[in-house]
């Protein structure tokens, strides 16, 4: 604090308090401690982000009143949204917001108007909120690079101001602020507004490299840059891939699909939730980035994991001690209102609506009035620290089984009951139907990538493993038992390379001789890093020509995986994940426009998780899509290798579409990532 008064708390002294902030941890514990000044001096609080003697004197009094942010008994949320619409809009001080990084004040109006704030020029705000997100300045500095890219460039040229830092937070911090002002926009039924800034707000796909199932950094070519490491904080803010990758909180259904579906996406949240405190790059629950994701196994049909997570996190890392609002630095009441709202049993996860993802309330009852003034009344039948988890839930007396609160909850109000008890119902809530909004704008479905465990044929439920989730480079690949975790999800990427937590299965130091030892590796676009399926269910290193293979077919778990002549034996025998999908060049057989009548053409199109891109084995060797009921098919029983395939009824032209031909133009490369379960 750039301006600490003398006499600590004591009668009042002042009339205008004013703070600065370069965004450091001391910084914002200044804000705080002053924060508690003015509300018990009755001063007004200024708040300055990039402290200059200027923006001081101005903040103190000679600036407009609209400037002011007045803290004390008669503080409402009203207030400060007048007051951050005039700033906004020109009229106070322009307070650049240099740090953190992002648009926030999108989300604070959008949030309140959503929860019922009705004392502001709403239309003015929206008007304000438009013009913010569309120009470049202080707020939104890179806005036009964003454009014209869909993501902020490392290397982008045009920033426009100010420091230029943390291109991957930043961008999914604008698309989190174009949700927010897409949603006010439809609240108000501007109609435009809605469907371009949600369809604008996607540009979080842009950021997510589907090799890998992260997000990380990429240069103005598109390139992704080299060198990637989960844990790394580069071109973050205050995080890392680990921790941002999560951060999509209007579109998590969108998110879980873009790294695979639910499955993977829940042992991703597995792995990033092992801390709560930064450990091994995992999250970081007393800072921003990482609040949200405790909530989002609301979204992949696994709500009690969020009871239980959350709980674990208001225990472990919450005390009734002067440090003990998580890591002891409340942000401006962040940390505060997190453990507020997770006490109640529920968190406002999408900003810009009254969407709120249940966990379990700690009370026996909580009363809250509403601005409508109407209450919203939350029971905990059996509440206590050792039952975070729901039973069963009512809303108004009738059951309730969705893992949200009833959209007019916190307007209307009404009353939410829950039956708490100390083990999980693994079925409560869990029904896709069950889940959270997400909101997708009308932009097509992200591509869904090719991932799951790589299962040995020595025995049942031994698989190829990550040792101990490790990222460094060197971890060694191992055979383990299955056990359903991310360090056993491996994505068979389109380049070739085969990929488990944002690295890349490799030999080590390139060998090419029987016994080269398996590791994970940064991936480099190395030989030592290709891999393509072989015969019998292997997979084999062009580089070296030989195969992964299990050293002496070993049930041990911790045996690390070798390179070693092909043989064809169980111990080189892998089974890939099933995603009944058939794949060539990194795109999916698809059923052009999800056709299901016959004759409907094939083609290759981005592979998106959908029925027109699945098939399985029929009678006679025909391939079968179940969205048609109808066989994959040579368009007149032709063998002319021109010919475009088609679905047909299967009944009616049975044919038999394999084996497939080696012809230099693509088909090898079906056969190399061809689905095993659909391949038998």
């Amino acid at each position: 604090m750039y301006y600490d008064p003398p006499g600590g708390y004591g009668p009042p002294m002042f009339s205008t308090i004013v703070v600065g902030t370069d965004g450091s941890d001391t910084a914002d514990r200044a804000v705080s401690r002053a924060a508690g000044l003015a509300r018990l001096s009755g001063a007004r609080l200024h708040v300055v982000s990039a402290y200059t003697p200027e923006n001081v004197r101005l903040a103190s009094g000679s600036g407009p009143e609209a400037s002011d942010w007045a803290i004390g008994s008669d503080y409402k949320a009203d207030s400060v949204l007048q007051s951050t619409i005039a700033r906004l809009s020109g009229e106070g001080i322009d307070i650049a917001q240099h740090a953190p990084k992002g648009d926030p004040a999108d989300g604070i109006i959008a949030g309140a108007h959503a929860f019922g704030a009705r004392n502001f020029d709403a239309r003015r705000a929206l008007a304000v909120m438009v013009r913010q997100a569309t120009a470049s300045g202080n707020d939104r500095p890179g806005n036009a690079v964003r454009d014209t890219k869909g993501y902020l460039p490392i290397d982008g040229k045009g920033w426009g101001c100010c420091n230029f830092y943390g291109p991957v937070a930043t961008t999914l911090e604008y698309n989190t602020a174009d949700f927010a002002l897409s949603a006010m926009a439809g609240a108000l039924g501007d109609t435009a507004n809605q469907k371009t800034y949600a369809n604008r707000a996607q540009g979080w796909r842009n950021v997510l490299n589907p090799a890998s199932g992260f997000v990380e950094p990429r240069n103005a070519s598109g390139a992704w840059t080299g060198g990637f490491d989960p844990t790394s904080g580069t071109d973050m803010v205050e995080a890392d891939s680990w921790i941002y990758t999560g951060m999509v909180p209007f579109n998590i259904g969108g998110l879980a699909r873009a790294k695979g579906g639910n499955t993977a996406m829940n042992h991703y949240l597995d792995t990033v939730l092992r801390s709560f405190t930064g450990a091994n790059g995992y999250a970081w629950v007393g800072n921003e980035p990482s609040i949200e994701l405790p909530w989002e196994y609301d979204y992949t049909g696994q709500p009690y994991k969020t009871q239980g997570t959350v709980r674990a996190i208001q225990d472990q890392i919450w005390a009734n001690t002067p440090g003990g609002l998580a890591d002891g630095n409340d942000d401006l009441g962040a940390m505060s209102a997190w453990y507020v709202w997770s006490a109640l049993g529920m968190f406002p996860e999408t900003p810009g609506t009254a969407d709120l993802a249940l966990g379990s309330p700690l009370f026996t009852q909580a009363v809250v009035t509403l601005p409508s003034g109407r209450t919203l009344t939350i029971n905990g039948n059996g509440a206590a620290d050792n039952a975070p988890y729901v039973q069963s839930a009512t809303w108004n007396g009738a059951a309730w089984n969705n893992a949200y609160a009833p959209t007019a909850a916190i307007t209307a109000g009404g009353t939410l009951g829950y039956t708490l008890g100390t083990s999980a119902n693994t079925s409560w809530a869990t029904g896709a139907s069950a889940a959270p909004p997400s909101y997708a704008g009308d932009t097509t479905a992200p591509a869904s990538p090719r991932i799951g465990p790589l299962a040995s044929s020595v025995a049942a439920n031994l698989c190829a493993d990550d040792a101990s989730s490790a990222t460094a480079d060197g971890t060694h690949v191992q055979i383990y038992t299955c056990n359903n975790t991310y360090a056993q999800d491996w994505i068979i990427a389109g380049d070739g390379t085969i990929r488990a937590l944002g690295k890349c299965l490799d030999a080590d130091h390139s060998g090419t001789t029987n016994g080269t030892l398996i590791q994970l590796w940064t991936c480099n676009g190395s030989g030592a890093q290709q891999w393509t399926q072989g015969a019998n269910g292997s997979l084999v290193n062009p580089q070296s020509k030989l195969c992964l293979d299990d050293p002496n077919s070993s049930t041990s778990n911790g045996t690390q995986l070798q390179l070693y002549t092909c043989n064809g034996t169980a111990a080189q025998s892998w089974t890939v994940s099933s995603d009944h999908t058939l794949r060539a060049l990194g795109k999916c057989m698809d059923v052009t426009s999800a056709g299901t009548a016959n004759g409907t053409q094939i083609q290759l199109y981005d592979c998106n998780g959908t029925g027109a891109q699945q098939w399985q084995p029929g009678t006679n060797g025909s391939l079968v899509n179940p969205a048609s009921g109808r066989c994959l098919d040579a368009t007149g029983q032709s063998t002319s290798g021109s010919t475009r395939l088609q679905i047909w009824d299967c009944t009616a032209r049975p044919t038999k579409p394999g084996p497939y031909p080696t012809n230099g133009a693509g088909q090898e490369s079906a056969t190399a990532v061809l689905n095993p379960a659909v391949r038998s």
